[in-house]
């Protein structure tokens, strides 16, 4: 479970591509590929930047 844990962690949870240029969010903690960060980014509603996995503030 452990080595399973280790290779997941290194694609994004969103897109499931490798992770080439990680982004942490600092509220969280969670990590996401810098293009899924810029497209949620975008994509935020009267900019309110939420996290995609527990929605707190970017």
């Amino acid at each position: 479970l452990d080595e399973f844990s280790t290779v997941v962690e290194h694609y994004c949870p969103i897109c499931l591509e490798p992770k080439i240029k990680r982004r942490r969010l600092t509220a969280c903690g969670h990590e996401l590929c810098e293009d899924c960060l810029r497209n949620q980014l975008r994509s935020s509603l009267h900019n309110r930047f939420l996290c995609p996995f527990d929605r707190r503030s970017i």
